[in-house]
């Protein structure tokens, strides 16, 4: 039986607005870990064992709010993570030392998601464009539907039936899971919290416990039936480098294995390295990096097709490239940074979370 825990948060806005506190009911996420999670960090030695609580990882609901739903993680009396009402409001709780590099006497820092204005475009000039690819050249920002997914409609229902996840276990006979392994390379890792890997395990895994109920809201078929919904995410691998200058005969200067100040590879060259690890027991691999790359570019991957002969996104077949080595594109990257700014969590479930929609779409 899953042990239930009644948290009370206090969420302190700014002075035009009063505090508010949420009472939730909260269960342990274990849906969110594959049973035969694999955690590893990579040193200059090699790889060698890390360690996760999964435990800390919550689940849940607001008191007397049925369709509200609480996603959290809690260590050391730092929560980060989301609450979405009933109403329909969503606010994002953060550690404030992301954020805010002097020092300040509060350790969490709270956001209303209605008050986000996303804007992913070059600050220096208007003709800048966030993808990086000369087919999106034109393309400066978003319209406000495309964020509609954020917060999705009926966030309890699963299977047909109302879920109280605090008071009974879910279902998921009916639920397919696409299971994944999170890297975090050197300059994610070591920009993260001052360099802490459990910082950067958790900063991964929170990120895909706010992406997983908005994907199983999605659904994959594009005319909409339900039928292709609850398609939803389990973490199977998770891995952080922790060293430099891993430079071996698998990594050269643009692999996520490698880190030398100064060198900022192209994103096409860095997504093309990490499609040769080792992915082909994963229906996706995702990289965090910290790259501040060139002309704001937050995130790229291998976009899936309709053609039978193509290859590209999630749970795509390997193949073999004109060298004969194997490759493998069920691979995608984000990056936390944007022109000298870390990304709200907000922001970064937005990138992260609609790469893996269009992959499938």
């Amino acid at each position: 039986m899953a042990i239930e825990n009644v948290l009370a948060i206090e969420l302190l806005f700014n002075k035009l607005s009063p505090g508010k506190t949420f009472h939730a009911s909260l269960q342990p996420h274990l849906s969110l870990f594959h049973p035969e999670l694999v955690v590893k960090q990579r040193e200059a030695r090699g790889r060698v064992d890390g360690s996760v609580d999964i435990t800390e990882y919550l689940e849940g609901t607001l008191l007397d709010e049925p369709d509200s739903r609480v996603l959290v993680h809690i260590k050391d009396n730092i929560v980060s993570g989301s609450i979405q009402t009933a109403e329909g409001e969503k606010y994002f709780i953060e550690p404030s030392s992301r954020h805010i590099k002097e020092p300040h006497d509060f350790h969490m820092i709270t956001y209303k998601l209605s008050d986000v204005k996303f804007n992913f475009t070059n600050p220096h000039t208007d003709k800048g464009h966030f993808c990086g690819h000369e087919s999106h050249k034109e393309e400066t920002g978003y319209s406000a539907k495309d964020f509609d997914f954020m917060i999705p409609k009926n966030v309890n229902k699963a299977d047909g039936d109302s879920i109280q996840y605090s008071r009974k276990k879910r279902s998921t006979s009916t639920k397919k899971r696409c299971t994944l392994a999170l890297v975090a390379d050197y300059l994610f890792y070591k920009d993260i919290n001052s360099g802490e890997a459990a910082n950067a395990y958790n900063y991964m895994i929170s990120l895909i416990q706010q992406i997983d109920p908005l994907y199983q809201a999605q659904s994959m078929d594009p005319s909409g039936s339900d039928d292709y919904k609850n398609y939803g995410f389990q973490i199977k691998y998770l891995e952080v480098v922790t060293a430099s200058n891993l430079l071996t005969a698998d990594a050269d200067a643009d692999s996520y294995k490698y880190y030398v100040d100064g060198h900022l590879p192209e994103v096409s060259d860095l997504l093309t390295s990490f499609a040769y690890g080792d992915w082909e027991d994963y229906c996706l691999a995702h990289l965090f990096t910290n790259y501040d790359f060139d002309s704001g570019v937050l995130g790229l991957a291998y976009v899936a097709s309709s053609s039978t002969s193509s290859v590209g996104g999630v749970c795509t077949k390997t193949y073999k490239d004109g060298t004969m080595q194997t490759k493998h594109t069920n691979v995608g990257l984000t990056s936390s940074v944007n022109y000298g700014r870390t990304l709200l969590t907000s922001e970064l479930v937005f990138v992260t979370g609609m790469q893996k929609i269009i992959k499938v779409l």
